[in-house]
């Protein structure tokens, strides 16, 4: 399947906005691992929040904002 470049782009874009806010978060907390996924599940909440945000204020159509399959850059056991 060919992708629309704009798409991919903006598909980048909010790839970097989540990994950026994610950090920011961890680094809010004190630094302290193990909640890698909540903070990147939150950076994801709050990117995409943002994003409607904008959206309702300028009135015109932003990028997509359907992030929820986003590969996570780390790993962690579920339910541990």
């Amino acid at each position: 399947m060919i992708r629309n470049p704009q798409t991919i782009l903006a598909d980048d874009e909010i790839r970097e906005k989540v990994a950026l806010r994610a950090y920011e978060i961890y680094e809010d907390r004190g630094g302290h691992h193990g909640r890698d996924i909540d903070d990147w599940l939150q950076a994801e909440e709050e990117v995409r929040a943002e994003a409607e945000e904008k959206r309702a204020l300028y009135g015109r159509k932003q990028p997509s904002c359907s992030i929820a399959y986003v590969q996570l850059p780390f790993s962690r056991h579920v339910g541990t």
